[in-house]
């Protein structure tokens, strides 16, 4: 598993959206699905 596999499995078991969780760790959505 990738380091982006990683961030959606945790986002998705914290039942974060993808705009919530960059809002808690500080980064634009935009930059949040880079990591896809």
């Amino acid at each position: 598993m990738n380091f982006s596999e990683r961030i959606v499995t945790a986002r998705k078991s914290a039942k974060l959206t993808q705009k919530e969780l960059a809002d808690r760790v500080g980064i634009s959505q935009t930059g949040n699905k880079r990591t896809h």
